[in-house]
């Protein structure tokens, strides 16, 4: 017969020492610190796509706008008085917004970097198309105006106000964004400081130092901060 201590010593597993449980501690560790800026940067990638399919769908409900009304929805309307851009054409994909009660879910950009509890307007209009109307004197610009479809602007990316998130109505701090003279057709608009600090300019809030800007034709493309040009906004050319 065996001796207690021999049949213990043949069936028993070997432990792990401390060295080898921090080896695999140490693993793991850089494992998730591997993974985490992959699933940071997959959800951004989401976020950015699901901006990009809202930018789309804006452009369809714009042109179901201009479709019945025969311009363009003002920045700030001072006609049907339905508020900015955004509440004009909620009624389009059936929110009956006013003032911003009822807002189309597609103004909002999962991508933006201030958060709102609601859904609030996370893109911002170029005012030589979308013009202000109630406020600064702007005009009803007819589709027959805009020009050059694929390159001009119509919206993109805004800053938001740290505070509540919201943006301007539309672009008019934006370089440029008034030159109405060709010969600057070509002449790159200046790199802006790109920050949420309420002022009325585009965002450049995704990878790359980019921006999502939607273009009168209906696409969506991807602007760096300081590859933008006079031509993109102007409407005069």
């Amino acid at each position: 017969m065996r001796p207690p201590d021999a049949i213990l010593s043949t069936g028993r597993l070997s432990a792990f020492s401390l060295t080898e449980v921090l080896v695999v501690a140490a693993i793991v560790g850089v494992l998730a610190a591997l993974a985490m800026p992959l699933s940071s940067r997959a959800r951004q990638s989401a976020n950015e796509a699901k901006a990009t399919h809202n930018l789309r769908q804006l452009g369809a409900l714009i042109q179901g706008y201009v479709a019945e009304n025969q311009f363009y929805p003002p920045a700030t309307d001072g006609v049907t008085w339905r508020g900015s851009w955004a509440d004009a054409i909620s009624p389009y994909a059936g929110h009956d917004s006013w003032w911003g009660s009822d807002p189309v879910p597609v103004i909002d950009s999962p991508a933006k970097k201030v958060r709102t509890k609601k859904t609030d307007r996370a893109f911002i209009a170029n005012p030589a198309i979308m013009q202000d109307v109630r406020y600064g004197g702007g005009q009803l610009i007819p589709p027959a105006r805009v020009r050059r479809l694929s390159e001009v602007i119509l919206l993109a990316d805004g800053v938001q106000n740290s505070s509540n998130g919201r943006v301007a109505d539309h672009m008019w701090q934006m370089p440029g964004v008034y030159d109405t003279n060709p010969a600057n057709a070509d002449r790159l608009v200046p790199a802006t400081e790109n920050l949420d600090n309420g002022t009325a300019k585009i965002r450049f809030r995704n990878s790359g130092n980019t921006a999502l800007a939607l273009f009168a034709d209906g696409h969506v493309d991807r602007k760096k901060n300081g590859e933008i040009k006079y031509r993109n906004f102007s409407i005069a050319y």
